[in-house]
Protein backbone atom coordinates (compact mmCIF):
# COMPACT_ATOMS: atom_id res chain seq x y z
CA UNK A 1 0.00 0.00 0.00
CA UNK A 2 1.17 3.48 -1.10
CA UNK A 3 3.08 5.31 2.07
CA UNK A 4 2.60 1.69 4.52
CA UNK A 5 6.10 0.81 6.25
CA UNK A 6 5.71 -2.99 7.29
CA UNK A 7 9.09 -3.22 8.35
CA UNK A 8 12.85 -4.31 7.30
CA UNK A 9 15.10 -7.51 6.54
CA UNK A 10 17.93 -8.21 8.80
CA UNK A 11 20.74 -10.02 7.39
CA UNK A 12 23.79 -9.75 5.29
CA UNK A 13 23.57 -9.75 1.69
CA UNK A 14 26.82 -11.58 0.17
CA UNK A 15 27.85 -15.27 0.90
CA UNK A 16 30.18 -18.16 0.01
CA UNK A 17 28.58 -20.67 -1.86
CA UNK A 18 26.95 -22.98 0.72
CA UNK A 19 26.75 -20.87 3.55
CA UNK A 20 24.23 -20.88 5.65
CA UNK A 21 22.51 -17.46 5.97
CA UNK A 22 19.73 -16.49 8.41
CA UNK A 23 17.60 -13.16 7.99
CA UNK A 24 15.34 -11.50 10.51
CA UNK A 25 12.38 -9.17 10.30
CA UNK A 26 12.59 -5.96 12.08
CA UNK A 27 8.62 -5.23 12.28
CA UNK A 28 6.70 -2.14 12.33
CA UNK A 29 4.01 -1.02 14.34
CA UNK A 30 0.60 -2.61 13.20
CA UNK A 31 2.60 -5.01 11.35
CA UNK A 32 2.78 -9.40 11.52
CA UNK A 33 4.95 -11.45 9.24
CA UNK A 34 2.42 -13.82 7.12
CA UNK A 35 5.48 -15.61 4.86
CA UNK A 36 8.96 -15.52 3.46
CA UNK A 37 8.94 -15.93 -0.48
CA UNK A 38 11.68 -16.83 -2.49
CA UNK A 39 10.63 -14.25 -5.94
CA UNK A 40 13.36 -16.41 -8.53
CA UNK A 41 10.77 -19.34 -8.36
CA UNK A 42 7.65 -17.98 -6.41
CA UNK A 43 7.90 -20.84 -3.81
CA UNK A 44 6.35 -19.58 -0.41
CA UNK A 45 8.81 -20.09 2.64
CA UNK A 46 8.45 -20.22 6.52
CA UNK A 47 6.63 -17.87 8.44
CA UNK A 48 9.02 -18.18 11.68
CA UNK A 49 10.54 -14.61 12.43
CA UNK A 50 14.21 -15.90 11.75
CA UNK A 51 14.47 -18.04 7.95
CA UNK A 52 17.71 -19.94 7.67
CA UNK A 53 18.67 -20.50 4.12
CA UNK A 54 21.51 -22.53 2.25
CA UNK A 55 22.96 -20.34 -0.02
CA UNK A 56 23.46 -22.10 -3.13
CA UNK A 57 22.18 -20.20 -5.95
CA UNK A 58 21.43 -16.11 -5.68
CA UNK A 59 18.72 -15.69 -3.91
CA UNK A 60 15.69 -13.02 -4.14
CA UNK A 61 14.36 -12.89 -0.49
CA UNK A 62 10.70 -11.16 0.05
CA UNK A 63 9.11 -11.01 3.61
CA UNK A 64 5.67 -10.96 3.34
CA UNK A 65 3.65 -9.08 6.10
CA UNK A 66 0.17 -7.71 6.82
CA UNK A 67 -1.70 -5.75 9.03
CA UNK A 68 -2.60 -7.14 12.87
CA UNK A 69 -6.11 -7.14 14.33
CA UNK A 70 -5.64 -6.63 18.32
CA UNK A 71 -8.76 -7.55 20.51
CA UNK A 72 -10.53 -5.09 23.16
CA UNK A 73 -12.60 -6.15 26.00
CA UNK A 74 -14.30 -4.07 28.24
CA UNK A 75 -15.91 -5.01 31.66
CA UNK A 76 -18.13 -3.79 34.21
CA UNK A 77 -17.13 -4.70 38.05
CA UNK A 78 -19.39 -5.47 40.06
CA UNK A 79 -21.94 -5.81 36.76
CA UNK A 80 -25.11 -4.65 39.22
CA UNK A 81 -22.35 -1.30 39.87
CA UNK A 82 -23.12 0.34 36.10
CA UNK A 83 -22.65 0.12 32.66
CA UNK A 84 -20.24 1.63 29.80
CA UNK A 85 -20.42 2.78 26.68
CA UNK A 86 -17.79 1.67 24.15
CA UNK A 87 -18.54 4.33 21.17
CA UNK A 88 -22.30 3.27 20.29
CA UNK A 89 -22.34 0.09 22.16
CA UNK A 90 -23.81 0.13 25.40
CA UNK A 91 -22.33 -2.53 27.73
CA UNK A 92 -24.02 -3.70 31.11
CA UNK A 93 -20.90 -6.46 32.16
CA UNK A 94 -19.06 -7.77 29.21
CA UNK A 95 -18.01 -6.58 25.58
CA UNK A 96 -15.57 -7.92 23.00
CA UNK A 97 -14.27 -6.70 19.36
CA UNK A 98 -11.47 -8.13 17.82
CA UNK A 99 -10.74 -7.18 14.44
CA UNK A 100 -9.36 -3.28 15.53
CA UNK A 101 -6.40 -2.04 13.85
CA UNK A 102 -3.29 -0.36 14.96
CA UNK A 103 -3.64 3.30 16.00
CA UNK A 104 -7.40 3.07 15.78
CA UNK A 105 -9.42 5.56 18.48
CA UNK A 106 -11.62 4.35 20.79
CA UNK A 107 -13.54 6.19 23.51
CA UNK A 108 -15.15 4.75 26.48
CA UNK A 109 -17.26 5.88 29.18
CA UNK A 110 -18.63 4.73 32.25
CA UNK A 111 -21.84 5.95 34.36
CA UNK A 112 -23.03 4.10 37.71
CA UNK A 113 -26.45 3.19 38.80
CA UNK A 114 -28.10 4.58 41.91
CA UNK A 115 -26.37 3.44 45.31
CA UNK A 116 -22.96 2.77 43.19
CA UNK A 117 -20.38 5.64 42.30
CA UNK A 118 -17.62 5.09 39.36
CA UNK A 119 -14.19 4.31 41.25
CA UNK A 120 -11.72 3.65 38.23
CA UNK A 121 -10.76 2.20 35.31
CA UNK A 122 -8.13 -0.69 35.15
CA UNK A 123 -6.27 -1.52 31.93
CA UNK A 124 -3.74 -3.83 30.28
CA UNK A 125 -2.54 -3.37 27.36
CA UNK A 126 -2.88 0.69 27.48
CA UNK A 127 -1.60 3.22 29.64
CA UNK A 128 -4.74 5.26 31.04
CA UNK A 129 -3.03 8.90 32.06
CA UNK A 130 -6.47 9.84 34.47
CA UNK A 131 -8.02 6.19 35.40
CA UNK A 132 -10.24 7.91 37.86
CA UNK A 133 -12.07 9.96 35.01
CA UNK A 134 -15.36 8.29 33.81
CA UNK A 135 -14.35 9.26 30.00
CA UNK A 136 -11.39 7.85 28.19
CA UNK A 137 -10.09 8.00 25.11
CA UNK A 138 -7.20 5.40 23.78
CA UNK A 139 -5.49 4.67 21.16
CA UNK A 140 -5.13 0.74 20.12
CA UNK A 141 -1.17 -0.46 19.97
CA UNK A 142 -2.15 -4.16 21.97
CA UNK A 143 -4.79 -6.53 22.99
CA UNK A 144 -6.51 -4.98 25.66
CA UNK A 145 -8.46 -5.23 28.49
CA UNK A 146 -10.52 -2.65 29.96
CA UNK A 147 -12.20 -2.69 33.14
CA UNK A 148 -14.61 -0.04 34.86
CA UNK A 149 -15.02 -0.42 38.43
CA UNK A 150 -17.40 0.42 40.80
CA UNK A 151 -18.31 0.69 44.51
CA UNK A 152 -21.48 1.15 46.84
CA UNK A 153 -22.60 3.98 48.47
CA UNK A 154 -21.90 4.41 52.01
CA UNK A 155 -20.42 1.45 53.92
CA UNK A 156 -19.78 -1.88 53.17
CA UNK A 157 -20.20 -4.85 55.31
CA UNK A 158 -18.02 -7.67 56.23
CA UNK A 159 -18.65 -10.43 58.53
CA UNK A 160 -16.12 -13.18 59.60
CA UNK A 161 -16.42 -16.30 61.70
CA UNK A 162 -14.87 -19.81 62.09
CA UNK A 163 -15.24 -23.90 61.64
CA UNK A 164 -15.81 -25.57 63.54
CA UNK A 165 -16.84 -22.66 65.48
CA UNK A 166 -13.93 -21.71 68.65
CA UNK A 167 -11.20 -23.17 66.08
CA UNK A 168 -9.67 -19.70 65.87
CA UNK A 169 -7.98 -17.45 68.37
CA UNK A 170 -8.09 -14.45 65.80
CA UNK A 171 -10.14 -13.51 63.11
CA UNK A 172 -9.15 -9.72 61.57
CA UNK A 173 -11.01 -7.54 58.98
CA UNK A 174 -14.79 -8.00 59.96
CA UNK A 175 -17.01 -4.80 60.50
CA UNK A 176 -18.82 -1.90 58.12
CA UNK A 177 -16.22 0.36 55.93
CA UNK A 178 -15.95 2.12 53.23
CA UNK A 179 -15.62 0.81 49.82
CA UNK A 180 -11.62 -0.88 49.59
CA UNK A 181 -10.60 -3.13 46.76
CA UNK A 182 -8.19 -4.63 48.88
CA UNK A 183 -8.88 -5.04 52.63
CA UNK A 184 -6.56 -7.19 54.21
CA UNK A 185 -8.51 -10.00 56.46
CA UNK A 186 -6.55 -12.37 59.20
CA UNK A 187 -7.08 -15.86 60.33
CA UNK A 188 -5.25 -17.74 63.23
CA UNK A 189 -5.45 -21.01 64.96
CA UNK A 190 -5.81 -22.04 68.10
CA UNK A 191 -3.16 -24.76 69.15
CA UNK A 192 -4.24 -28.04 67.93
CA UNK A 193 -5.70 -26.59 64.53
CA UNK A 194 -4.17 -25.76 61.43
CA UNK A 195 -6.09 -22.96 59.13
CA UNK A 196 -7.57 -24.84 55.78
CA UNK A 197 -8.92 -22.25 53.48
CA UNK A 198 -11.92 -19.26 53.26
CA UNK A 199 -15.14 -20.05 51.95
CA UNK A 200 -18.38 -18.44 50.75
CA UNK A 201 -21.84 -19.55 50.32
CA UNK A 202 -20.38 -23.04 51.46
CA UNK A 203 -17.96 -23.22 48.64
CA UNK A 204 -14.30 -22.49 49.07
CA UNK A 205 -14.02 -18.38 48.06
CA UNK A 206 -11.80 -18.70 44.80
CA UNK A 207 -12.63 -15.27 42.68
CA UNK A 208 -13.64 -13.85 46.22
CA UNK A 209 -11.02 -13.18 48.11
CA UNK A 210 -7.53 -13.00 46.25
CA UNK A 211 -5.89 -16.14 48.08
CA UNK A 212 -8.42 -18.27 49.64
CA UNK A 213 -5.66 -21.00 50.62
CA UNK A 214 -3.85 -18.46 52.62
CA UNK A 215 -4.59 -16.97 56.04
CA UNK A 216 -3.15 -13.77 55.63
CA UNK A 217 -5.13 -12.26 52.32
CA UNK A 218 -7.50 -9.26 51.29
CA UNK A 219 -11.20 -9.37 49.80
CA UNK A 220 -12.81 -6.60 47.78
CA UNK A 221 -15.29 -4.67 49.43
CA UNK A 222 -17.68 -4.23 46.76
CA UNK A 223 -20.78 -5.42 48.28
CA UNK A 224 -21.40 -7.06 51.83
CA UNK A 225 -19.90 -10.52 52.20
CA UNK A 226 -19.91 -13.43 55.07
CA UNK A 227 -16.44 -15.50 54.78
CA UNK A 228 -15.87 -18.05 56.98
CA UNK A 229 -12.19 -19.55 58.12
CA UNK A 230 -12.18 -23.19 57.70
CA UNK A 231 -9.48 -24.70 60.02
CA UNK A 232 -8.49 -28.44 59.82
CA UNK A 233 -6.91 -30.62 63.15
CA UNK A 234 -3.06 -30.49 62.98
CA UNK A 235 -2.30 -34.17 62.87
CA UNK A 236 1.15 -33.22 64.32
CA UNK A 237 0.17 -31.66 67.34
CA UNK A 238 1.73 -32.66 70.85
CA UNK A 239 2.56 -31.42 74.16
CA UNK A 240 5.86 -31.10 74.50
CA UNK A 241 7.53 -28.11 76.18
CA UNK A 242 10.49 -27.56 73.95
CA UNK A 243 8.20 -25.28 71.29
CA UNK A 244 8.96 -27.54 68.58
CA UNK A 245 5.03 -27.63 67.12
CA UNK A 246 4.84 -23.82 67.29
CA UNK A 247 3.70 -22.38 64.35
CA UNK A 248 5.13 -19.33 62.60
CA UNK A 249 3.37 -16.24 60.80
CA UNK A 250 4.62 -16.50 56.99
CA UNK A 251 3.97 -13.21 54.88
CA UNK A 252 4.19 -13.30 51.28
CA UNK A 253 4.33 -9.74 49.29
CA UNK A 254 3.99 -8.57 45.82
CA UNK A 255 6.97 -6.15 45.34
CA UNK A 256 4.52 -4.49 42.77
CA UNK A 257 0.74 -5.46 42.68
CA UNK A 258 -0.08 -3.74 39.75
CA UNK A 259 2.77 -6.25 38.72
CA UNK A 260 1.43 -9.53 39.79
CA UNK A 261 0.47 -11.58 43.27
CA UNK A 262 1.84 -14.05 45.72
CA UNK A 263 0.12 -16.29 47.78
CA UNK A 264 1.23 -18.60 50.68
CA UNK A 265 0.66 -16.32 53.75
CA UNK A 266 -0.20 -18.30 57.08
CA UNK A 267 0.88 -19.68 60.12
CA UNK A 268 3.13 -22.83 59.48
CA UNK A 269 6.64 -25.03 60.34
CA UNK A 270 8.57 -26.64 57.96
CA UNK A 271 8.47 -26.07 54.30
CA UNK A 272 5.71 -24.14 52.86
CA UNK A 273 4.77 -24.04 49.02
CA UNK A 274 4.20 -20.59 48.18
CA UNK A 275 3.15 -19.22 44.47
CA UNK A 276 3.56 -15.93 42.48
CA UNK A 277 1.07 -15.08 40.10
CA UNK A 278 2.11 -12.45 37.45
CA UNK A 279 -0.07 -10.02 35.19
CA UNK A 280 -0.06 -10.09 31.85
CA UNK A 281 2.45 -8.21 30.71
CA UNK A 282 4.86 -9.30 33.20
CA UNK A 283 6.44 -12.47 34.24
CA UNK A 284 8.28 -13.67 37.40
CA UNK A 285 11.73 -12.66 38.47
CA UNK A 286 12.80 -14.22 42.19
CA UNK A 287 11.93 -14.82 46.04
CA UNK A 288 13.44 -12.36 48.39
CA UNK A 289 14.15 -13.06 51.99
CA UNK A 290 13.82 -16.66 52.84
CA UNK A 291 15.46 -20.11 52.57
CA UNK A 292 13.96 -20.96 48.99
CA UNK A 293 14.15 -24.61 47.19
CA UNK A 294 14.06 -22.68 43.89
CA UNK A 295 14.59 -18.72 44.25
CA UNK A 296 13.79 -18.24 40.49
CA UNK A 297 10.61 -20.65 40.48
CA UNK A 298 7.64 -19.19 40.51
CA UNK A 299 6.01 -22.21 42.60
CA UNK A 300 8.76 -23.26 45.15
CA UNK A 301 8.55 -24.26 48.34
CA UNK A 302 10.12 -21.72 51.59
CA UNK A 303 11.51 -23.19 55.04
CA UNK A 304 9.46 -21.58 57.75
CA UNK A 305 11.45 -21.96 61.16
CA UNK A 306 10.91 -18.20 62.50
CA UNK A 307 8.21 -15.50 61.71
CA UNK A 308 9.40 -14.68 58.17
CA UNK A 309 8.46 -12.33 54.99
CA UNK A 310 8.97 -13.20 51.68
CA UNK A 311 8.52 -10.85 48.58
CA UNK A 312 8.06 -11.80 45.33
CA UNK A 313 9.91 -9.41 42.47
CA UNK A 314 8.29 -9.51 39.08
CA UNK A 315 9.39 -7.70 35.36
CA UNK A 316 7.93 -6.79 32.42
CA UNK A 317 7.30 -9.73 29.73
CA UNK A 318 9.29 -7.17 27.60
CA UNK A 319 12.19 -6.90 29.34
CA UNK A 320 11.44 -2.84 29.91
CA UNK A 321 8.55 -1.05 30.73
CA UNK A 322 8.92 1.22 28.21
CA UNK A 323 9.21 -1.90 25.84
CA UNK A 324 6.83 -2.28 22.71
CA UNK A 325 5.03 -5.66 21.68
CA UNK A 326 5.05 -6.64 18.01
CA UNK A 327 3.87 -9.67 17.08
CA UNK A 328 5.48 -13.81 17.42
CA UNK A 329 7.64 -12.74 20.31
CA UNK A 330 9.09 -9.58 19.02
CA UNK A 331 9.79 -6.53 21.12
CA UNK A 332 11.08 -2.97 20.52
CA UNK A 333 12.78 -0.69 22.98
CA UNK A 334 13.37 3.08 22.54
CA UNK A 335 16.96 2.69 23.72
CA UNK A 336 17.54 -1.28 23.26
CA UNK A 337 16.41 -1.71 20.03
CA UNK A 338 14.86 -5.10 18.42
CA UNK A 339 14.69 -8.40 20.72
CA UNK A 340 12.94 -11.81 20.20
CA UNK A 341 11.71 -13.21 23.64
CA UNK A 342 9.04 -15.99 24.10
CA UNK A 343 7.72 -17.65 27.83
CA UNK A 344 10.06 -17.17 31.16
CA UNK A 345 13.36 -17.81 29.97
CA UNK A 346 16.33 -15.06 30.07
CA UNK A 347 17.47 -16.03 26.53
CA UNK A 348 16.78 -13.08 24.02
CA UNK A 349 18.18 -12.90 20.09
CA UNK A 350 18.61 -9.22 19.86
CA UNK A 351 19.41 -7.89 16.25
CA UNK A 352 22.65 -6.71 16.61
CA UNK A 353 24.32 -8.56 20.11
CA UNK A 354 22.40 -12.14 18.85
CA UNK A 355 21.94 -14.58 21.57
CA UNK A 356 22.14 -12.70 24.86
CA UNK A 357 21.20 -14.38 28.77
CA UNK A 358 20.11 -11.35 30.88
CA UNK A 359 19.24 -10.12 34.01
CA UNK A 360 17.50 -7.24 34.87
CA UNK A 361 18.74 -4.58 37.63
CA UNK A 362 15.90 -2.49 37.31
CA UNK A 363 14.15 -1.30 34.64
CA UNK A 364 17.07 0.57 33.31
CA UNK A 365 19.96 -1.42 34.08
CA UNK A 366 20.84 -4.77 33.10
CA UNK A 367 23.74 -7.71 33.27
CA UNK A 368 24.15 -10.09 29.80
CA UNK A 369 26.20 -12.38 28.61
CA UNK A 370 26.77 -12.32 25.24
CA UNK A 371 27.43 -15.52 23.16
CA UNK A 372 29.44 -13.79 20.58
CA UNK A 373 32.19 -12.50 23.43
CA UNK A 374 31.42 -15.12 25.54
CA UNK A 375 31.31 -13.20 29.19
CA UNK A 376 29.15 -10.85 31.40
CA UNK A 377 28.78 -7.16 30.48
CA UNK A 378 26.90 -4.40 32.01
CA UNK A 379 24.79 -1.27 30.36
CA UNK A 380 22.13 0.87 30.85
CA UNK A 381 19.98 3.35 29.25
CA UNK A 382 22.10 6.09 29.55
CA UNK A 383 24.67 4.11 28.75
CA UNK A 384 23.94 1.44 25.87
CA UNK A 385 25.90 0.59 23.07
CA UNK A 386 28.84 1.07 25.40
CA UNK A 387 29.65 -2.25 27.79
CA UNK A 388 31.41 -3.30 30.74
CA UNK A 389 32.92 -6.19 31.06
CA UNK A 390 32.97 -7.88 34.46
CA UNK A 391 35.92 -10.03 34.01
CA UNK A 392 38.42 -7.50 32.10
CA UNK A 393 36.69 -4.40 33.79
CA UNK A 394 36.83 -2.35 30.73
CA UNK A 395 34.35 -0.60 27.97
CA UNK A 396 33.59 -1.47 24.88
CA UNK A 397 31.64 0.01 22.21
CA UNK A 398 29.22 -1.74 20.04
CA UNK A 399 29.05 -0.20 16.43
CA UNK A 400 25.16 -0.50 15.91
CA UNK A 401 25.97 0.62 12.23
CA UNK A 402 27.96 -1.87 11.18
CA UNK A 403 26.75 -4.79 13.73
CA UNK A 404 24.13 -7.36 13.45
CA UNK A 405 23.07 -10.68 14.51
CA UNK A 406 26.14 -12.24 12.31
CA UNK A 407 28.60 -9.91 12.83
CA UNK A 408 28.97 -7.89 15.93
CA UNK A 409 31.89 -4.69 15.84
CA UNK A 410 33.04 -3.25 18.79
CA UNK A 411 35.80 -0.98 20.15
CA UNK A 412 37.99 -2.24 22.69
CA UNK A 413 38.33 0.97 24.85
CA UNK A 414 41.55 -0.26 26.95
CA UNK A 415 43.45 -1.46 23.66
CA UNK A 416 41.97 1.46 21.56
CA UNK A 417 41.39 -0.85 18.77
CA UNK A 418 38.53 -1.97 16.92
CA UNK A 419 37.55 -5.79 16.60
CA UNK A 420 34.61 -7.97 15.12
CA UNK A 421 33.62 -11.07 16.73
Amino acid sequence: MDGAFGGRILGGKKFYDEDIAEFGISLSNGYKLFRWKNEDNGEFLSSENVYSHEMLANLNLTALVKRREYQAELVTSPSVGGNAMWGDNFISEKFTKEDLSYGDEIEISATAVDGYRFVKWEATGVILSSPSQPVQSITIGNDVKLTAYFAPEGLVNLSLSSDPVGASSYLYGGGSFEYDPNHAILAMAKDGYLFSHWSFNGSIAEGIVRDANSATTSVSLDSDKSLTAEFILDPNATTTDDNSNNLYLLNVYSDNTSHGTASGSGFFRGWRTIRAFPKEGFEFSHWEGGDFEGVYDATTKVNISQDTSVIAHFQSVGVFEDSESLSNGWWGNPWFGYFWKVGEEDWLFHEDLGWIFMKKKGDQSIWVWIQKMEGWFWTAKDHYPALHSSSSQTWYWVSLEQSDFTRLVIFDYANATWMSR
